[in-house]
């Protein structure tokens, strides 16, 4: 199953009834808005028992053109990472 964003929101709305969604809706786009400008910006997202998103620099590197054969050159790009906690992946292998 994947949880989708819209999906997300419904789950929290449950655990959190007293709002309605729309209300729950804009809490939970305010908060990917916030880790998107965070990782944009170069900084670290650390949450507690669940894992860390960072930002980092790839560098640049040379292949190849698989239908062409010629030879192409990828630039230096920004990318983001995922590290999931320990406690997490305890939990999901039935070992917490």
């Amino acid at each position: 199953m994947t949880l989708s964003k819209e999906k997300l929101i419904r789950a929290v709305w449950e655990k959190c009834s007293k709002y309605s969604i729309p209300e729950v809706a804009e809490v939970v786009n305010k908060v990917f808005d916030a880790m998107h400008s965070s990782l944009v910006g170069g900084d670290r997202i650390e949450i507690r028992n669940f894992g860390t998103f960072k930002s980092y620099w790839r560098k640049g590197y040379m292949c190849r053109n698989p239908r062409l054969g010629t030879k192409i050159e990828v630039p230096p790009k920004k990318k983001a990472k995922f590290k999931t906690s320990i406690k997490l992946i305890k939990d999901m292998n039935n070992e917490g």
